[in-house]
């Protein structure tokens, strides 16, 4: 009940900045709603709230927030399975991070990008970005995340075992 209040609000909330002409109330408004439905399970819509928000973001050139939805919007398809059509959004998003020098963002969409790899069974490509993660990771001193994604990179080539 208090979820679907929440959504309901956020709607409302989108709604009224758009009507006001606030482009980045709007897009985070679309951002907020895209997490809620994402917590009821309604996939699809979350997915359209996302992608309104990424491209609110990308008009009006905030491009970290336009990352930050594009990483959420790929977060819902991979709850659908729908990793093929994620691909495209984290190369963007990691790219607009490592543009910005944001490497734990970067690291993130990397991430995301090598389960992607890794449930399409191309372990080849997952290892790939498990090992770019690992440096991103590195970079920012995270070394313990960075060993687990060696690991991973590792382990993704067939006939190996985490």
């Amino acid at each position: 009940m208090a979820q679907d209040e929440a959504i309901s609000t956020l709607q409302g909330a989108a709604a009224i900045f758009r009507e006001a002409g606030d482009r980045h109330g709007e897009g985070m408004a679309l951002t907020k709603l895209g997490v809620a439905l994402v917590e009821v399970q309604r996939f699809e819509e979350a997915i359209a709230a996302h992608q309104g928000a990424a491209a609110i973001f990308r008009e009006t050139g905030d491009r970290h927030r336009e990352a930050e939805a594009l990483i959420s919007l790929c977060s819902a398809l991979q709850r659908v399975r729908r990793f093929e059509e994620a691909i495209s959004p984290l190369q963007g998003a990691a790219a607009i991070f490592r543009e910005a020098g944001d490497r734990n963002g970067e690291g993130a969409a990397l991430i995301l990008l090598a389960f992607d790899y890794q449930e399409m069974r191309e372990p080849g490509r997952a290892a790939a970005y498990w090992r770019e993660a690992a440096a991103a990771m590195r970079d920012v001193g995270n070394h313990e995340v960075a060993a687990e994604l060696e690991k991973r990179a590792a382990y993704a080539q067939p006939g190996q075992r985490p």
